[in-house]
């Protein structure tokens, strides 16, 4: 058959065999299309144990936010680093040899890197000889400097590496080491602001997911195999680094000359609530006290001739890390003594069971309450004014005007300061303070606890209820809302707390106790200018209150003989009040005791003058009117 019938014919036979050829293939696509899903979507458990081996991860390293200070001031941050790593597995021999040349370079214990590294070598030998797995992985080093990195690197020996690390440093461990904290080995927060911010800080780590041949070779990213780093956020602190590193050589210092077994020390700013620092100091009296809640051994006498004893409950986790330890100034309480005066005078006026002017017939020193109760007073004055009561610490004179108020009124009114809640900065073990339950509240306690016994608090508490005394026009007589963040709203501090207005005391009456406090500020600077302390000043007019209560010890009745807590509150400066420090010292020395020179305003005073001065200073905030300068200006 030929001609254009013929043509027509064999075309018509090959677009049916193209068709179906096409098909054929298209239908073979379809069939390995829909195995290689099948294989992805449900694989055989033959196959599915080596399906992972052909995916690999690469991590994208995101850092964790810093912690700033108040001011922008690296605390902490995160650095990039390496450490020496070996694959036991690929590492060349002579081993002898390699060790001495990694050892050289990376500064390492050649004794203690060669016994691990020999040890792991002799385990991989006999894994291989039993067709176990063999080790591939040894950390030889912790982080390299620089220079040790290129000198590994230099090297090029198989089987070593450097592996990437996160590094966390900055200026906060040396001098806020307590209140940063530290991070783990994974960099989530362990101890202190670390801790407590750690939502913010943490960073969100990236990874690109990718399949590969089986010679290693990237073949394709599956979707939604990267997911991107995302770093941490910055946190700044309300700690101020100066301010911070004042008050450590302030605490340090006035322990070591009050020869005391610790000291703690807060400053806070009156009207922002922020925590400009803070420090618990402990010094190591090992041999020269008892141990705690021990009665018997050895260990030097008292001023009664008792055996000095350990005042301070142990905190093995402070070696681990400073942040691991208690921060006694949130969770240790203690018995304010006649700090407390400051607020029962306040509450009393208030309430109007006296006035500053009234006469108190106190009688010299001592004086016996409706219900047969001695009270007695240092000073011995035979009648005094109500605010010289306070001025005087008067323990006679807070009695006789205790007696004429409500117990409950009494209570509540107190109350109002906040000395039953914690402060709520969020810091790990912070207790609330405490007073005699109403049930128990007798008129033993009412007369107790106007001058400061029965009593129990934390210095973050008493100073933020001392802030009533120190904060200006509407807000004078208000509670601030501690916190451990900066209160403004600049970088890093977006998320602070906002504060809460907490009224403890009317203006009027916040300024009247505030006045007097000043006098007794004064008073304690005569004392300083006689001592002829040094590296004091006086720029600062000032006012507060000092405590010097005995010790009882948990689990025992009474309190220890000469053991004391002196404590000092102030603020300033009075004209215009910005800070607020606290400063307790954990038992002066029999010495001082012997000779009464243990009280508050002897060894607890001159610290908080020197912190203030120093801080305010700092903070260039203007200097005082003195009281020659005042007067001259009068005369004009």
């Amino acid at each position: 058959m030929s001609g254009p019938n013929a043509n027509q014919s064999l075309a018509k036979r090959v677009d049916r065999v193209g068709i179906a050829a096409a098909c054929a293939i298209t239908l073979l696509f379809v069939a390995l299309f829909a195995r290689v899903v099948q294989l992805q979507i449900a694989p055989p458990e033959q196959l599915a144990a080596h399906l992972d081996e052909r995916v690999s991860a690469v991590r994208s390293f995101a850092p964790r936010g810093d912690i700033l200070d108040r001011r922008g001031r690296v605390l902490a941050a995160t650095r990039i680093g390496h450490r020496l790593i070996v694959d036991p597995a690929e590492l060349a021999g002579p081993y002898e040899e390699t060790l001495q040349r990694l050892s050289a370079a990376a500064g390492l214990d050649i004794s203690e890197t060669g016994e691990r590294l020999f040890s792991r070598i002799a385990a991989n030998e006999h894994a291989k000889a039993t067709g176990r797995a063999q080790s591939r992985y040894l950390r030889l080093s912790g982080p390299l400097d620089d220079a040790q990195v290129e000198a590994v690197r230099a090297l090029r020996l198989r089987g070593v590496h450097l592996e990437p690390l996160s590094i966390r440093e900055g200026a906060g461990v040396e001098i806020a080491g307590a209140v940063v904290g530290r991070v783990d080995a994974e960099h989530g927060g362990q101890f202190g602001a670390e801790k407590l911010f750690d939502p913010a800080l943490e960073a969100a780590q990236g990874q690109l997911r990718y399949v590969r041949d089986a010679r290693g070779a990237g073949l394709w990213i599956e979707r939604g195999g990267y997911t991107p780093p995302i770093p941490g956020e910055s946190v700044r602190l309300s700690i101020d680094a100066v301010i911070q590193k004042i008050a450590q050589e302030e605490i340090e210092r006035a322990v070591l000359d009050a020869d005391a077994q610790g000291g703690r020390v807060i400053v806070v700013d009156s009207n922002t609530g922020e925590i400009l620092a803070m420090v618990d100091h402990i010094r190591d009296m090992t041999g020269r006290v008892l141990p705690y809640a021990k009665r018997e051994g050895e260990g030097e006498p008292s001023a009664l001739g008792f055996t000095r004893r350990s005042i301070i409950e142990p905190d093995p986790f402070r070696a681990v890390h400073p942040g691991a330890g208690r921060n006694r100034l949130f969770t240790d309480l203690y018995e304010p003594g006649s700090t407390f005066k400051a607020f029962t005078w306040a509450v009393m006026t208030e309430a109007g069971v006296a006035s500053p002017d009234e006469l108190f017939r106190t009688g010299g020193k001592t004086w016996l309450t409706p219900y047969r109760r001695v009270i007695r007073d240092a000073f011995g004055k035979a009648e005094q004014s109500w605010t010289e009561v306070l001025i005087n610490s008067s323990n006679i004179g807070m009695s006789m005007a205790v007696e004429r108020m409500d117990k409950a009124s009494l209570r509540a009114a107190l109350l109002r300061f906040g000395f039953e809640e914690t402060t709520g900065v969020g810091l790990a073990g912070e207790r609330a303070g405490g007073m005699t339950n109403p049930k128990n509240w007798n008129r033993y306690t009412q007369t107790s606890v106007s001058f400061g016994q029965e009593v129990a608090l934390t210095p973050a508490q008493l100073a933020r209820a001392f802030s009533v005394f120190a904060r200006q026009g509407d807000a004078s007589g208000t509670l601030p809302t501690l916190t451990l963040r900066a209160a403004d709203r600049g970088p890093g501090a977006h998320d602070a707390p906002a504060s809460i207005v907490q009224r403890a005391l009317s203006p009027r009456i916040a300024a009247m106790t505030r006045d007097a406090m000043a006098e007794i500020f004064s008073r304690a600077d005569r004392n300083m200018r006689q001592r002829k302390l040094e590296d004091i000043t006086f720029d600062y007019r000032l006012f507060g209150k000092s405590g010097t209560a005995q010790v009882a010890i948990k689990g025992e009745r009474g309190y220890l003989p000469d053991q004391y807590i002196s404590s000092f509150v102030g603020a300033g400066p009075v004209e215009r009040p910005t800070l607020v420090c606290v400063v307790t010292i954990d038992d002066p020395s029999p010495e001082l005791v012997r000779k009464r020179q243990h009280f508050g305003s002897w060894v607890a005073g001159p610290p908080v003058r020197r912190v203030l001065e120093r801080s305010l200073r700092y903070l260039d905030t203007p200097t005082s009117e003195q009281p020659a300068q005042t007067a001259a200006a009068r005369a004009d």
